[in-house]
């Protein structure tokens, strides 16, 4: 399920946003929130306190 929504929030940025370190930080905290959500409803837990990126590729 994570997975799944994350390719879909990925894949809805473009370039313009991803290109800039504050598009970067924006996608940085929806995808914290995104992945907090999912576990809050599946789990009952949102243990989960920061998401990296470890490399940015743009296409």
């Amino acid at each position: 399920m994570i997975q799944d929504a994350l390719l879909d929030l990925f894949s809805e940025q473009t370039y313009e946003q991803a290109d800039s370190v504050e598009g970067r930080q924006a996608l940085q905290k929806t995808t914290l929130e995104t992945i907090k959500n999912i576990l809050k409803e599946e789990t009952d837990n949102d243990a989960i306190d920061a998401v990296y990126f470890t490399s940015f590729i743009l296409q």
